[in-house]
């Protein structure tokens, strides 16, 4: 809703301002061509010092014949009078709400005093004072006429009926609302009769006040915007604005615009409290300004004028005004001999100096020439002149040749001379002017040598250098020198911190320190410790032959160069969630946690999603270090659980003093304070900390606490394709991984806030090794126990600072040539870096320039190709346009999406008006002064050119337009207030000559007012929407207006106050009540007026008219909506829905602002709660417990208590009466919660539920070890009893049949044929009335032993009866673990019986209808032997054959 203000302008002078001036017109006079027709009587009041004691200015509006009564003050001409009223709103442009003005009027004895008449309107633009013109140019409203008149004289102060009100708003409005207006324009009110009546009508006018009611209205621009660089800072101040709108000025808004890099206006804080500020995050040695926008209750005004232009830089030094009172910046100079300079060859900075040791000489960078082309300074000698020289001593002899004899004095002859000798710099000159010998100190340095300066005006040139221990010294002009500071305190260093064996057979031997500003880390070998176990001694002995996914290890042959940035905090991020990452203080590389390109089992990652390698360490095989053998025998770790898992060992941490010489509470890897020690460095050149930093990142006294991850999992699984969701789940060799959530990369988003490091996972802080400070990565886990790494383990997504590219191996690093990348002269490392980037290892084959290479299939590519378009934005301009103006954009069309372009113009077809034109970046702009009538056309021919010198060049005609003017240009049809939920047509009026008008409109300032037609036609269409109780807002139109033959862009911009509904409210028993006027004039009971109340200090409208009004004593209680009162099921829906008042939580469909919710005891679970609106039930002192699925952290909610708030699936359980409490949002306070829960045992009970039961446990278990199996439920139900079994398997048992958890055992069976067990669960709830199942099969890994194979039995299998005629399946099993068992099958000597099989496992004893009564008998005998066992065993049968007569009864027959 608007702000609305009032004052009253006084008929007196009020602070040395007059609001009112009076004159008076003898309107017959100024007819007739009289230059003195118009008479400034001054202010109203005589006495302004006493304005209630002086005698007030009345002037005349009528006709006066000459006769009758004079005036009181002066004599009057004969003629028709009029009045004028100069005032002063001094209100903003466009901000009148009404203006009423309170007249006197006294009757003129004699006269008619029935006077009606016109007002008219005019303003100070014409002249200081009002003049004729003036007069002659004021427009007159007259209809209806205004009464000035009455029927009796009127008495100053006895007559109540005196005064009279005009109101005079629809007559200023539109002056107030013009462009031309400002808070200092005056208002010329003219009163008059309609008229020349020359009738004897007349009558007195004085003026008492006005009273003006007004909207505040954002201020205007700030002044004055100035800017000074600093380090990647600027600081910048301003004025505040002239006009703060009506409302005092809030705060600043601040852009900024990177002139270097073109990206357009960035903000940078939209609430700055004074009137300067320090613009952070700025890109040394670009080009920038700056501009202010200031803001009060009506919003945010225009933005001032650019700033100057500033460049932020990286300190070198300060110059000081005298070396012990100034504020230094301290560098730290980069020292190095000269071979470490010329091997490692960096790129020095602009402006950065650097030293060798040994030669004593310096370079400084350019930030682009390589050390080795960079020359050094090179300083002539010159002289230093010390202000206060040491002591002087000369020693003066009587030799001629030399002064090798001293004497204190001596007596000369005249063959005799004395010679003077200056030593040690001490000049000695003779002065025939004064007959006198002179001595000076002027002692010659050889450049970079030592030596101590003792003032900076101390004799010099620009360019030279000197140091001491102290400060290096560098001449910047004559005789003009700065003092760098040195570093005092012992900086970090690198060397030590190497973990080391070299005791092993496989020795392990890591190194780490600095060359200069670089970091050197080498390792030789086996990286120690790279795998788990009870030893980390790479001692030959233990089997490091086969890692645990049958890769090895191979000698890890490391060099790794990195850029050291320890104790500096700057910024250029780079993509890290591939690739490798850093370095370990033993040499083990830090890979990025993705498993990029590779799939799980058949199950490739979803396009645009990478696994997370340690969700799946189980199947990636990875060991109890977080560590992993590539396939290329590589050894990288992917979190820190190699901290307390393998590093916490007194082999490792005795290997240096660094981790050995302090400890905290036996933790090596920490200091003695808390703080964690370095454990690497990332390839950024940052240090890799452990989990443990400074509660105050400044502050080295505070608590060392646990540094947390800002990185959550996704609330809910949208951003996941279907079939991938967090309930899927992928199996693989019998193994099912659930897909929950960090099972992708992409699951994981930052949530500033939600811990201590920012989006690297790190932040800028001091530390143990760096007082000063310095930006650092930190290895984060789930708790302080360290046993559970956290997303993102190390670093973030992206790193802080460009990493330096390492050739871990170097036959892998990609060429590019003639723009193809990537591509290799070896076909091996063609693949090879196909396979580490997502493709399959084949390649395909170049030729260029005569060279074949080879480029793998199945990676990002880049085939060049040249050019296919050229584009020139605009092809015509106006002759109006200046040298160097622009013509239009080029762009170029190109296949190669990443390819920079450079444009020139060249010869060929079309080319004969090229150097009329010139080229900037890529803008064509004019190089002659263009006319139409002379030349209305030229022709150019253009060129685009990628870096791979592939061009394409195209043609151009550039039209010259005949000149037109625009020159001003103007919103109409303008409305303020707008009732919100209505429509308006903008229109525009343009000045000027031109045709070719382009129009583009637009809005800001209001998500509830948008266009709703076009935005390049000259009228625009406005729609809104009403928004019930929200405030009212001002939004602005602006019309931007183009010509290209006047060259002119033109803006106008229109402010429109949008009026959204608002219900009354009732306020200490007065009722209705509105905030704004223009909703209690909506009121359908009033009469569309309104008054003011002023309730609590706050100002209200109350309309008018209504039947009934309430000044005090109305209830408003009974205006107060009740709910009602609902009960909740076991099962909630949880929405949040905007109900008029704000958001609220709505349960199962009812809103809170609605409905009160009831429960009583029981389990009651609240679905689906939202993440950005996490839940709390006040449990304090109540039967109540609750939890959910997610968890945003504690807070103290608004009783003063501190609970856990959750998202997802919230469970409560009510175990008592509870009597009334209350649920709060996590970020917005209650939501309708408040006393919105009671108790009520007349509520029905939830029913408990029990819908699913799963087993959670691996897979697959080892033969002779045990496994956990533990019972999940679904449900609410706490009844819950388990049952348990197994499927018959050898040696497998259950330590128990019931319980929540059980364990299996198995038994090593000493064989290579591994077990399947099917474990079964029944879970039962006699509350929920219901019984669930699930099964889970478990695989049991069975190897062979060893030892010498066994052959104990054998046993035959099979029926002991037979009819004769059929036949008997025979099968032989035996004891042992011999595996080359063979049998030999026999039978004795039967009429009609055979074995179809004397060999084998198996064999079918045949028999014979014999057509007799007699049964025979069958021995089956069958022997196992085994070779390996030594072994040999047999079993025999003994089969029945039943024979009978055939017809007869006997046999066994009836």
């Amino acid at each position: 809703m608007s702000i609305i203000l009032s004052k009253t302008l006084e008929n007196y002078t009020v602070d040395g301002v007059d609001a009112f001036r009076i004159y008076e017109i003898n309107r017959t006079d100024l007819a007739a061509g009289g230059v003195n027709s118009i008479l400034d009587l001054g202010n109203p009041v005589t006495d302004s010092q006493n304005p209630n004691d002086g005698v007030f200015l009345t002037s005349w509006i009528g006709y006066y014949p000459g006769t009758g009564i004079e005036h009181d003050i002066h004599q009057k001409a004969i003629g028709e009078y009029a009045t004028v009223l100069e005032i002063q709103p001094g209100i903003p442009q466009g901000s009148l709400r009404s203006l009423t003005l309170n007249l006197e009027f006294n009757n003129v004895s004699g006269f008619n005093p029935d006077v009606s008449g016109v007002v008219g309107i005019n303003y100070d633009i014409q002249a200081a004072n009002y003049t004729n013109y003036s007069y002659l140019s004021t427009s007159f409203i007259g209809s209806p006429p205004i009464d000035f008149g009455g029927t009796s004289p009127k008495n100053f102060l006895g007559d109540p009926d005196f005064r009279t009100q005009i109101n005079l708003t629809a007559l200023a409005s539109g002056l107030i609302a013009s462009s031309f207006y400002n808070e200092n324009t005056s208002l010329y009110l003219t009163f008059q009769t309609p008229g020349d009546q020359s009738t004897e009508v007349l009558r007195a006018i004085s003026f008492d006040s006005a009273t003006i009611t007004y909207y505040a209205v954002p201020p205007s621009e700030p002044l004055l915007p100035r800017a000074s660089g600093g380090d990647a800072s600027a600081f910048l101040t301003w004025q505040a604005p002239l006009n703060d709108g009506g409302d005092p000025v809030d705060d600043y808004t601040v852009e900024y615009y990177d002139q270097t890099a073109n990206t357009g206006w960035t903000l940078f804080s939209t609430a700055i409290t004074g009137v300067s500020t320090t613009v952070t995050n700025l890109v040394n040695d670009n080009e920038y300004y700056f501009r202010v926008a200031a803001r009060n209750g009506a919003g945010s005004g225009p933005f001032s004028d650019v700033s100057n232009i500033i460049i932020p830089e990286e300190p070198i030094f300060v110059t000081p005004l005298d070396f012990n009172h100034a504020n230094y910046t301290r560098i730290r100079i980069r020292r190095d001999i000269s071979s470490n300079w010329t091997g490692i060859n960096p790129i020095l900075a602009i402006g950065e100096a650097a030293y060798e040791t040994d030669t004593r000489l310096l370079k400084i960078g350019d930030n682009s020439t390589r050390w080795n082309d960079l020359g050094y300074v090179k300083v002539d000698n010159s002289s230093i002149d010390f202000p206060e020289p040491p002591p002087v001593t000369l020693t003066i002899g009587n030799s001629p040749v030399n002064a090798d004899t001293p004497q204190i004095s001596c007596n000369l002859t005249n063959s005799e001379k004395i010679n003077i000798v200056g030593t040690d710099g001490i000049t000695v000159n003779y002065d025939n002017s004064f007959k006198s010998v002179t001595f000076s100190l002027d002692k010659v340095f050889a450049p970079f040598t030592t030596g101590t300066l003792h003032s900076p005006s101390t004799k010099g040139r620009p360019g030279e250098v000197y140091y001491d221990e102290n400060y290096v010294y560098l001449c910047v002009d004559v005789n003009s020198w700065k003092r760098i500071s040195l570093p005092s305190e012992i900086w970090f260093n690198a060397d030590g911190v190497e973990i080391s064996d070299i005791n092993g057979n496989y020795g392990s031997d890591t190194s780490i320190y600095f060359s200069g500003t670089y970091l050197i880390v080498t390792t030789d070998g086996d990286p120690y410790p790279a795998k788990a176990g009870s030893s980390l001694v790479n001692d030959g002995v233990l089997d490091r032959g086969t890692f645990f996914n049958n890769y090895t290890i191979s000698d890890q042959d490391y060099n790794f160069q990195l850029q050291y940035r320890g104790g500096t905090n700057t910024s250029s991020p780079e993509i890290a969630t591939t690739g490798l990452n850093g370095v370990f203080n033993n040499g083990v590389i830090l890979s990025s946690p993705g498993a990029s390109g590779v799939a799980v089992g058949v199950y490739n990652a979803p396009s645009g999603f990478t696994y997370d390698r340690s969700f799946f360490s189980s199947f990636f095989k990875m060991d109890d270090c977080g560590g992993y053998v590539t396939f290329d025998n590589r050894y990288t770790y992917y979190n820190g659980k190699f901290l307390s898992r393998c590093w916490n060992d007194s082999k490792v941490y005795n290997s240096n003093p660094y981790y050995s010489g302090s400890n905290y509470a036996g933790d090596y890897f920490r200091h003695s304070n808390g703080h964690s020690k370095i454990l690497g460095f990332a390839f950024d050149g940052y240090p890799i900390y452990g989990p443990f930093g400074y509660e105050y990142s400044d502050d080295t006294s505070s608590n060392s606490i646990l540094m947390t991850s800002s990185y959550i999992t996704k609330p809910t699984d949208e951003h996941r394709p279907e079939d991938w969701k967090y309930t899927n789940a992928i199996a693989v060799n019998d193994i099912s991984y659930n897909l929950t959530a960090g099972a992708f990369i992409e699951d994981y988003e930052y949530a500033e806030g939600s811990g201590i490091l920012d989006q690297y996972n790190g932040r800028y802080a001091v530390t143990p090794e760096y007082p000063g400070g310095t930006y650092a990565y930190y290895l984060t886990f789930t708790s302080s126990s360290m046993i559970v790494p956290k997303y993102p383990y190390a670093i973030g997504p992206f790193t802080k600072q460009k990493k330096v590219s390492q050739n871990i191996v170097p036959s892998l690093v990609p060429l590019t040539v003639d723009g193809y990348f990537p591509v290799f002269l070896d076909a091996n490392a063609a693949s090879n870096y196909g396979l580490l980037n997502g493709g399959d290892g084949t390649y395909h084959t170049h030729t260029i320039n005569s060279q074949l290479y080879y480029m793998p299939n199945g990676v990002a590519f880049v085939h060049p190709s040249a050019p296919t378009d050229l584009t020139l934005s605009t092809t015509s301009i106006s002759e109006r346009a200046a040298i160097s103006s622009v013509v239009g954009i080029l762009t170029t069309t190109d296949s190669n999406a990443n390819d920079i372009f450079t444009y020139s113009l060249v010869e060929g077809t079309n080319d004969t008006d090229n150097d009329s034109f010139t080229i900037v970046n890529n803008e064509l702009r004019t190089n002659t002064i263009l006319s139409y009538g002379i030349k209305p056309i030229y022709n150019i021919r253009l060129r685009t050119t990628d870096q791979t010198n592939r061009f394409f060049e195209k043609p151009y005609t550039i039209n010259v337009l005949e000149s037109s003017t625009f020159t001003s240009l103007n919103i109409t049809s303008g409305v303020s207030p707008l009732l919100a939920g209505s429509g308006l047509i903008l229109g525009s009026t343009a000045v000027g000559t031109a045709t070719d008008l382009e129009y583009s409109w637009s809005i800001i300032g209001s998500p509830y007012a948008s266009g709703s037609g076009s935005a390049t036609e000259t009228f625009y269409p406005i729609g809104t929407t009403n928004i019930p109780e929200r405030n009212d807002e001002t939004f602005n139109v602006s019309l931007t207006v183009y010509s290209p033959s006047a060259y002119t862009t033109l803006t106008a911009t229109t402010s429109i106050l949008l009026d959204h509904s608002e219900s009354p409210v009732c306020v200490n028993g007065y009722y209705p009540l509105y905030s704004s006027e223009y909703d209690s004039n909506r009121d359908p009971n009033g009469n569309g007026t309104s008054h003011q109340h002023t309730v609590n200090a706050v100002s209200y409208w109350m309309p008018n008219g209504l039947p009934d009004e309430y000044h005090g004593e109305f209830d408003c209680d009974s205006l107060t909506p009740s709910k009602t009162d609902v009960c909740l099921d076991g099962s909630i829906d949880v929405t949040v829905a905007n109900t008029g008042d704000g958001n609220k939580y709505v349960f199962d469909n009812n809103p809170s602002s609605d409905y009160r919710f009831k429960a009583t005891t029981g389990t009651y679970v609240f679905n689906n709660v939202p993440s950005n609106h996490p839940i709390a039930f006040y449990n304090n002192g109540k039967p109540i417990a609750y939890s959910g699925t997610t968890s945003v952290g504690t807070k103290t909610a608004l009783d003063d208590n501190t609970y856990t708030f959750y998202y997802g699936s919230v469970t409560g359980i009510f175990t008592g009466d509870f009597s009334t409490t209350s649920y709060e949002c996590y970020y917005h306070g209650y939501m309708g919660g408040q006393n919105n829960f009671i108790y009520d045992n007349s509520c029905t009970s939830p029913t408990p539920t029990l819908t699913e039961v799963n087993i959670l446990s691996l897979s697959a278990v080892n033969g002779g070890s045990g496994l956990t199996l533990t019972a999940s439920k679904v449900g609410t139900a706490t009844d819950v009893t388990y049952a348990w079994s197994i499927s018959s398997a050898t040696g497998a048992t259950l330590s128990s049949a019931t319980g929540l958890s059980t364990t299996l055992n198995t038994t090593d069976l000493d064989t290579d044929t591994d077990q399947t067990i099917v474990v079964t669960l029944t879970a039962t709830s006699i509350s929920a009335a219901n019984s669930v199942s699930t099964t889970k099969t478990i695989t049991v890994v069975q190897s062979s032993d060893s030892s010498t194979p066994t052959l104990t039995s054998v046993t035959i299998s099979s029926n002991t009866t037979v009819n004769g005629g059929s036949n008997v399946a025979l099968s032989a099993s035996y004891v042992g673990t011999a595996t080359d068992v063979i049998y030999a099958w026999s039978i004795n000597s039967v009429n009609g019986t055979a074995l179809s099989s004397s060999s084998g496992s198996t064999t079918t004893l045949t028999t014979t209808d014999l057509n007799t009564d007699t049964d025979q008998t069958v021995i089956v005998t069958v022997q196992a032997s085994s070779v390996s066992a030594s072994s040999t065993v047999s079993d025999t049968q003994t089969i029945t054959i039943y024979q009978s007569a055939d017809g007869g009864g006997g046999g066994g027959g009836y």
